[in-house]
């Protein structure tokens, strides 16, 4: 029996709850809110710069790519005035637009802004950064002589069947004048008749006096039934009030929501106290209203089990889960087929069709909850089989997955695992990959794979990936030789996968996607993690994508749990500006550090990391990271948290005729070089980086020079280690300044550069140190007495 406390004062009303599952929480429809951290406060009262209902004539100018979209301004959806993108019905094609604003002045500087806007979409559309900007969704702010002054980036998330309200939050730098508002994006592709719709903007000048004047209120995602609590700050004067509707069944064609209502089963009350409902599905809807200097804050509703806290715009956009939760591969031939399906939401089962290696078997399937099963009445053959399953949920998310399971042994090769912090474990033995994107036959290496692994090996390097002739017997073989362990590109079992690859010693993981989210939905992602699993079970599986850290929903969030491992495409020296080699170790720490964040909010973990360092020129890109900037982000990468870690890339694509001239690391000597002593180094520090992190890591004092780099994150960060009896220190400088920092050391007797000698004071526990800009020293700790 689940209990509760409820404990009032004049202030608050707090719940305390037994065993929650929380959920990620979503918003579908709101009027005037604000989120920050996750909690739900009504909006402040705000002055309006600017507002635009698509009802006048040039205030956006358009711009698509190649002219492949249809993009009305001022066109009449629901009544209302909107723009909308089309695809005008094409095939799966490259798309990407935005839409921008003429500049409008700004009269009030450094003060907070929200800018508003609604926006439907039946694609889960994030607005990314991509091509310098150039289709981004962002307000950029120019200052008195016209130039710019700041940018703020900005992305959202939206679904089919309404429109929500999103709220964009920042501040408004000092020197601006004016300002100028896009609207865009480069992925997903509007493609096969999607559509989006887009309302209401407006972007508005917080009132800095706190001053609130309009109840908010927002509705819920669809719950089950259950009692329902909440915990919040309610200031005296301001109040929180729920309405529900609610559903009796949940099937397409067949559930139909009651009008919003309250105690007296009418919309004119409202619940102000816990209360139950008996109705097997629910939304809800809450009302915050305001005193004229304090709001109502939500933290948290508890519906039955459920805890909804962490709120976000974004409606469930994904179809539901299916998995094959029965043992594959088994060699029992008359095992039992067994299907687990869950969502978000609600799952419309009237929806359901299953073919068994094509033949309808759906109605041969028994439910049980969400799990169903099927009882052969003959022996499964031998080898590959094929589930084809079709269902959607309640928002008409459709699911169309490509399961198999297999019949026959698993391989035989160690078992490859993650240990609880993201180590890679090779049978019981920790492994740190140290690799390298891309590995091709070359003019380096005699255009022979022998003389490319043999000279990767020297050169520091363990672990690689082709994507030219990784699936090769010679790539294997020559990488084998060597002890190199592989990750290879699969997305489904085939024959060689079967009979040759998931039986090879070399491969640890099998690589599912490449800058995954602009290709592959979160649903084929997991097909192809079910599916190389569901034939080897013994490998990790992993893709690759830039991480987008500052958008709100990074381009990992959603697939966290598809892969077992990730490689975040870190590539941040991209133009001759000086900004782009200011933020190059910058970049890396925010990267990392929204990965980690990820899988934290996800509750994925462990997951590994294995981050992708920039060491080229070409595709864009103009030029190499100098020697130090390689160093400094590579070490931050470790410093923060990688698992592992991979450069691109090996080889590159010089073709005069074809216009194609990129670069990478077997290019010049210099090159080679610079790479071999930084993975050499990761090498010889690979068993200090294989130990457990202990808690309680040191924070630098700065001393002198910037506190932050130019992201905001800490100047100066440090990772400290054990092994072996001694303690290692390794810390980077993210900043382009020189920075002064002392490191408290409690029971070390000495210190010793582990790397190149330089200049540093040590005495009585305290380690004083001066960095130049992106420098890197690493320590060993002679420990005095207990750790």
């Amino acid at each position: 029996m689940r209990k509760f406390l409820a404990l009032w004062n004049i202030c608050v009303f707090h719940v305390i709850f037994f065993a929650p599952l929380l959920f990620a929480s979503t918003i579908c429809e709101n009027y005037k809110i604000d989120l920050q951290n996750g909690k739900v406060h009504p909006a402040r009262y705000a002055k309006t710069v600017f507002s635009d209902h698509f009802d006048k004539n040039g205030v956006w100018a358009p711009a698509n790519f190649q002219n492949r979209l249809k993009i009305d301004l001022g066109a009449k959806y629901e009544g209302k005035s909107c723009l909308i993108v089309s695809g005008k019905d094409l095939p799966k094609i490259d798309t990407a637009w935005n839409i921008r604003t003429r500049p409008f002045p700004i009269s009030t500087k450094g003060s907070e802004f929200v800018l508003r806007f609604s926006i439907q979409s039946p694609m889960p559309v994030n607005g990314s950064a991509n091509h310098g900007g150039r289709w981004e969704s962002r307000i950029e702010w120019i200052d008195a002589n016209g130039k710019e002054c700041g940018q703020h980036p900005f992305s959202w998330a939206s679904s089919s069947g309404t429109f929500s309200e999103i709220s964009i939050r920042g501040f408004v730098p000092k020197e601006t004048a004016s300002a100028i508002i896009q609207f865009g994006f480069d992925s997903p592709n509007i493609d096969e008749g999607n559509i989006l719709f887009l309302r209401d903007v407006e972007l508005d000048i917080v009132d800095p006096s706190n001053i609130w004047r309009e109840t908010g209120w927002f509705i819920s995602d669809i719950c089950p039934g259950g009692n329902i609590s909440w915990t919040a700050d309610v200031p005296q004067g301001s109040a929180i009030k729920f309405q529900i509707s609610v559903s009796n069944k949940m099937e397409k064609g067949k559930n139909e929501w009651t009008s919003w209502y309250g105690p007296d089963g009418t919309e004119k009350s409202f619940y102000e106290k816990p209360f139950q409902v008996n109705a097997p599905w629910v939304r809800y809807k809450v009302f915050l209203v305001p005193a004229e200097k304090a709001a109502p804050v939500l933290k948290s509703v508890s519906i039955g089990k459920r805890i909804d806290s962490s709120w976000t715009f974004r409606r469930d956009m994904f179809a539901p889960r299916v998995k094959i939760v029965s043992d594959t591969p088994v060699q029992n031939v008359r095992t039992n087929l067994v299907l687990e399906i869950t969502d978000d939401t609600a799952v419309f089962w009237n929806t359901l069709k299953i073919r068994v290696d094509d033949k309808d078997l759906s109605d041969q399937f028994l439910r049980k909850e969400n799990r169903l099963t099927y009882i052969p009445r003959t022996d499964w053959a031998p080898g590959l089989h094929r589930v084809d399953v079709e269902i959607s949920d309640c928002y008409e998310n459709i699911n169309k997955a490509k399961k198999c399971f297999y019949i026959g042994k698993a391989p035989s090769t160690p078992k490859i695992t993650l240990r609880d912090d993201g180590i890679t474990l090779i049978g019981d033995k920790p492994f740190f990959p140290i690799g390298i994107y891309s590995v091709m036959k070359r003019e380096f290496n005699d255009f022979n794979f022998d003389k490319a692994f043999k000279d990767l090996k020297e050169a520091g390097f363990n672990f690689a990936h082709s994507y030219n002739a990784g699936r090769s017997d010679e790539f294997l073989a020559a990488a084998d030789k060597y002890g190199f362990k592989l990750w290879t590109a699969v997305r489904f079992p085939d024959e060689r996968f079967l009979e040759i690859e998931r039986h090879h010693p070399a491969i640890i993981a099998w690589y599912l996607g490449d800058d995954t989210s602009a290709n592959t939905t979160v649903e084929e992602l997991y097909d192809r993690d079910d599916a190389v699993k569901a034939a080897d079970p013994t490998r990790l599986t992993t893709q690759a994508d830039p991480v987008r850290a500052k958008n709100t929903v990074s381009n990992y969030q959603d697939y966290v749990k598809a892969t077992d491992t990730f490689l975040p495409e870190i590539y941040p020296v991209k133009t001759l500006k000086a900004e782009s080699g200011e933020n190059c170790a910058a970049q890396i720490i925010l990267d990392m550090e929204r990965c980690r964040s990820d899988i934290t909010l996800t509750g994925a973990a462990p997951r590994a990391i294995w981050p992708i360092i920039q060491y080229f020129k070409g595709w864009g890109w103009q030029r190499f990271p100098t020697y130090k900037e390689l160093r400094a982000m590579s070490f931050a990468a470790l410093v923060h948290g990688a698992n592992g870690i991979t450069w691109y890339t090996y080889g590159g694509t010089v073709e005069p005729k074809r216009k194609k001239f990129n670069y990478g690391i077997t290019t010049s000597p210099e090159q080679w070089n610079n790479i071999s002593a930084v993975a050499k180094q990761i090498r010889d520090l690979s068993p200090v980086l294989l130990e457990r992190t202990p808690k309680g890591q040191p924070r630098p004092i700065i001393l002198d020079g910037p506190k932050k780099d130019p992201l905001e994150n800490d100047s100066i960060s440090c990772l400290l280690k054990y092994h072996d009896g001694a303690a290692y220190l390794i810390c980077v400088n993210s900043s382009p300044k020189t920075v002064k920092a002392e490191f408290r050391l409690s029971k070390i007797k000495k210190v010793e550069n582990f790397f190149e000698k330089h200049d540093f004071s040590f005495k009585n526990g305290s380690l004083i140190d001066t960095f130049s800009g992106h420098d890197v020293h690493v320590f060993k700790l002679v420990i005095g007495g207990a750790k």
